[in-house]
């Protein structure tokens, strides 16, 4: 299952009390954790999700294994984990798939549009989205209820942001794929190019002839389908294969 929860879903919403009535053998009162460190806005909304009867506790460490200690003392059936996490603990996705490995349903707070890295969270196991700008509390509830009676259900939304993931990964492999031709010294000529360096420098910092460093740069540009030192560069830097 994933909800996203925002007024364009197409699935997996309704409001609380609709969700409640129509899940058998759901979790009647799920126990949440909030995951968040703005401790002003994660306190308020954990007060008011306590007051709907969803015994939530909203925690924050400083470091991977704390939180983790906190999510095996309380126990959750659901985590709200906020997206833009600081370091520590870090990036999002191996928090995710320890709460996930421990159990816990993950559903994340963003107001980001970072849709490859919302990807990359469902990916890694998280099962709904909301959006805090725009999502309503009921919403929020929701959420959690449906996360709690987890289905298996994707929602139209995050099968787009899925399918977002694969197309980028797929066009990076494709970009990606003339460079893995390349010698490991071909490789150490192209970085030199990119650095501005002409045949003639390229041929005194790697320490052959100037006619064997031509041929290198020769050989780079067949194989990269360019023309030019310079279209080489540029092929490089916007695949990724080289930054400065």
């Amino acid at each position: 299952m994933v909800a996203w929860t925002n007024p364009e879903r197409t699935e997996g919403a309704g409001d609380a009390g609709s969700a409640a009535t129509s899940v058998e053998g759901g979790v009647a009162s799920p126990r949440a954790a909030l995951i968040d460190p703005h401790g002003l806005l994660s306190h308020a909304l954990s007060e008011e999700l306590n007051r709907t009867g969803i015994a939530t506790t909203a925690i924050w460490a400083d470091s991977f294994d704390a939180v983790m200690e906190e999510i095996e003392h309380i126990q959750p059936d659901v985590a709200l984990l906020e997206y833009e996490l600081p370091s520590p603990p870090g990036p999002p996705e191996p928090l995710i798939q320890a709460l996930t490995h421990a159990g816990v349903s993950v559903v994340m707070l963003t107001s980001s549009s970072d849709h490859l890295g919302l990807g990359a969270c469902l990916e890694a196991g998280a099962v709904g989205i909301v959006d805090k700008k725009r999502a309503s509390f009921t919403e929020f509830l929701a959420a959690i209820r449906t996360a709690a009676w987890d289905d298996g259900t994707l929602s139209w939304h995050s099968k787009t942001l899925l399918a977002e993931l694969a197309r980028s990964r797929a066009e990076e492999q494709r970009q990606q794929a003339p460079f893995a031709l390349l010698t490991p010294r071909e490789s150490e000529v192209l970085t030199l190019m990119c650095r501005g360096n002409g045949p003639q420098e390229i041929a005194e910092d790697t320490f052959v002839s100037l006619a064997t460093a031509r041929s290198h740069v020769r050989s780079i540009l067949l194989k990269l389908g360019v023309h030019s030192q310079l279209a080489a560069a540029a092929k490089a830097y916007s695949s990724g294969w080289y930054q400065a």
